[in-house]
């Protein structure tokens, strides 16, 4: 069977592209190939960013049909299930690029995405209510993201919203024209990736472990993580020479 994605790993990048045409409908076999690739990352010091973006005119359709059949569905769940794992478990900025369609399933990978970066062709739906079900993953994330009433909106009528409406709901950051889109997307792809790989996992690092702390607590814990991690990392000790001498830092990524 042929890759149903392509991938590159280059100068701290990781780069994943649905590739199932015509509409890059997710599969087992998709799904078990962006895993198999995400595992690595988690003990990786070097890397920076993972990227998620697709060929085609479609980010996803969502799971294929094929696949939500007795005998298929508990497998394509699990692996599912588990790259929204490894995506949530990563230490460093994951990010999608979305054109098109990006359904049910497709949907959801993106948002499970620290950062969605849309074309403005792009729109978004948590579709499954319109063939009979529910989207286990998105009624984790979508109330996260935008909140409980809001997310039971999308998953109770399944209604499909263009990029502006989803980044006025605060589901993604960016809407691009399509005229633009690759450029701005290189762009964000290498103002973060020119920072040190340390600090990048430090700033995300910051962010979700004290997202449900009450602030006193999140307070002292980011001041232990500054003060005795971050400070006396060898990225933090370059950073703040190269800034007093006026030169470029050059990152060891530690």
């Amino acid at each position: 069977m042929p890759q149903q994605i392509r991938y590159d790993y280059t100068d701290g990048v990781a780069r994943i592209v649905l590739a199932n045409p015509p509409h890059n409908a997710m599969t087992t076999t998709m799904l078990r190939e962006i895993h198999e690739h995400l595992d690595p990352f988690r003990d990786d010091p070097d890397l920076k960013l993972v990227v998620i973006s697709a060929d085609g005119e479609d980010f996803s359709a969502g799971l294929h049909p094929q696949e939500l059949q007795p005998g298929t569905v508990v497998e394509v769940l699990t692996e599912f299930n588990t790259v929204a794992e490894r995506l949530q478990q990563l230490m460093v900025p994951s990010l999608a690029l979305v054109q098109g369609a990006a359904f049910g399933g497709g949907c959801e990978l993106a948002l499970f995405c620290d950062l969605v970066l849309a074309e403005d062709s792009a729109r978004f739906g948590v579709t499954e209510v319109q063939i009979g079900l529910f989207a286990p993953t998105a009624a984790i994330i979508l109330p996260q993201l935008i909140g409980r009433n809001r997310a039971l909106e999308m998953l109770l009528t399944g209604d499909v919203i263009t990029a502006e409406e989803a980044t006025r709901r605060g589901l993604i950051n960016r809407v691009v024209p399509a005229q633009r889109f690759h450029a701005e997307a290189d762009r964000l792809i290498a103002r973060i990736a020119s920072h040190s790989a340390a600090a990048l996992r430090f700033n995300h690092r910051a962010v979700d472990e004290v997202r449900l702390m009450p602030f006193e607590k999140a307070i002292r814990h980011l001041e232990d993580m500054f003060l005795n991690q971050a400070m006396i990392s060898e990225d933090a000790r370059e950073g703040l020479e190269a800034h007093v001498t006026g030169r470029l830092p050059r990152w060891k990524n530690r």
